[in-house]
């Protein structure tokens, strides 16, 4: 097996799917640049308080008395970032069909908008979490640079929910006719029309201005198409980390991630490298063995809940699928309080004790 496991679509296991719930946000991302680990202060841009305190001031958000040790983020008064776009077409891929409508949900900030400049940068949103109004604030993971960027440049600062995430929904449920409607093409489509219904609704923008998407993973190839597919209505993409051209088995991400445990400016070693390799090749030895005994206490060491499954080629697949969230791949952090929360604290387990196989089942109980 690669060094973190290999590729699945689903998770199994009583402990791993909490483990998993925890650490899903890191994993929704397909491909990591070959940067990401190290570059930790590209992050902290969503955080700087400093930052996030002058827009909410600019944008009289703070009263008087208000007490700075609270979350400035929280108070940025949501009827001031969010809006609704009621037109929104269900279907652009069938000439509309019966013209059927939704709402989609995007969020506007226009605290650095120089109507002289006529520049929009806009966040796509993607398959995480949903985004939150404060995007266009602190610009969330995958847009914070894109905030700081907006400042620079005077740019009307726009995020696009993504259909189906969040509060934007076509259709009132999951079903597979709801379904149907989901996908890329359609948000597409999607991105399109609600940058034509902005700029015909928002004072002060022209149909001139200069559109550019912003965009990380997912997002990322979302930022990208746009400006693929219709460089006419968008200028440039910033599209990070994102495989616009899809590969199966991308063993250059697991290169990366190998390449990321050895940087000493993230507290890796090759040492390191070298220790986390050998426990995933004992899981790998296990797993591809004739052994069954083996296998059964290795899914009752890791709380597999029905240890027989363990057997199908399938599961085991899920289950290497699930030790990616042990490791901070995307998000590494120096500053981090928790025990095994970064690459630093990581390695020193690794490197400290003798058995790799004890270090990744420590780390792996430490988010149980």
């Amino acid at each position: 097996p690669s060094l973190l496991g290999c590729s699945a679509l689903a998770w199994f296991g009583c402990s791993l799917g909490k483990m998993v719930r925890t650490t899903s946000a890191l994993l929704v991302a397909a491909v990591l640049a070959s940067t990401c680990v190290s570059s930790a202060r590209a992050f902290s841009l969503a955080q700087d308080v400093s930052f996030v305190r002058d827009q909410v001031s600019r944008r009289g958000g703070l009263g008087a008395g208000h007490d700075h040790h609270t979350s400035e983020v929280d108070d940025v008064p949501v009827d001031r970032l969010e809006y609704w776009y009621d037109g929104q077409l269900l279907d652009h891929l069938n000439g509309g069909e019966n013209g059927e409508t939704w709402s989609q949900r995007y969020f506007m900030n226009d605290t650095f908008f120089d109507k002289n400049k006529q520049l929009v940068f806009l966040c796509v949103g993607g398959e995480g979490p949903a985004l939150q109004p404060t995007v266009v604030v602190t610009g969330g993971e995958h847009c914070a640079w894109m905030i700081n960027l907006a400042e620079k440049f005077g740019a009307l600062i726009v995020a696009a929910e993504h259909r189906f995430y969040g509060k934007s929904m076509p259709k009132p449920d999951y079903s597979v006719d709801s379904l149907q409607y989901l996908s890329s093409q359609q948000a597409q489509g999607d991105l399109k029309r609600l940058r034509s219904f902005v700029t015909n609704t928002t004072d002060g923008l022209e149909s001139y201005a200069k559109w550019i998407t912003f965009g990380g993973s997912y997002p990322g190839m979302m930022a990208a198409w746009a400006r693929m597919l219709n460089p006419d209505l968008f200028h440039a993409s910033v599209s990070s980390s994102a495989p616009v051209q899809a590969e199966l088995n991308m063993q250059g991400y697991n290169d990366v991630v190998a390449y990321s445990l050895t940087d000493q400016s993230v507290g890796g070693s090759l040492s390191c490298l070298k220790n986390v390799k050998l426990a995933f090749m004992h899981l790998g030895d296990v797993l591809t063995g004739e052994s069954q005994s083996d296998m059964e206490q290795l899914a009752k060491t890791y709380n597999v809940c029905n240890v027989s499954q363990i057997f199908e080629e399938r599961n085991q697949k899920m289950f290497l699928e699930g030790f990616w969230g042990l490791f901070p791949l995307q998000s590494n952090d120096p500053s981090c309080e928790g025990d095994y929360c970064n690459y630093q604290k990581i390695c020193d387990l690794f490197d400290k004790q003798d058995d790799p196989r004890q270090s990744l089942l420590t780390l792996f109980q430490s988010l149980g």
